[in-house]
């Protein structure tokens, strides 16, 4: 989850230093957020964090804050 989490961030960065001709250099800080384990489908969020025992088949939301440098 942190792995795809990290690829997203990383492709996002790509778009954004392409459309002012620069390119992404390496990490400078990372973190990661709290996980949201919800029912399929459903809204709910906390600040600290879900984990819904209430069904079988979930939905995960990991948040991971990547600060890139530019070249």
């Amino acid at each position: 989850m942190v792995a795809e989490a990290t690829k997203d961030a990383k492709a996002r960065a790509e778009a954004i230093a392409q459309s002012t001709g620069d390119q992404v250099g390496a990490v400078r800080s990372a973190e990661t957020g709290v996980f949201q384990i919800t029912a399929r489908n459903s809204t709910d969020v906390s600040d600290s964090g879900i984990y819904d025992t209430s069904s079988i088949e979930k939905d995960i939301t990991a948040v991971v804050s990547i600060t890139f440098g530019m070249q």
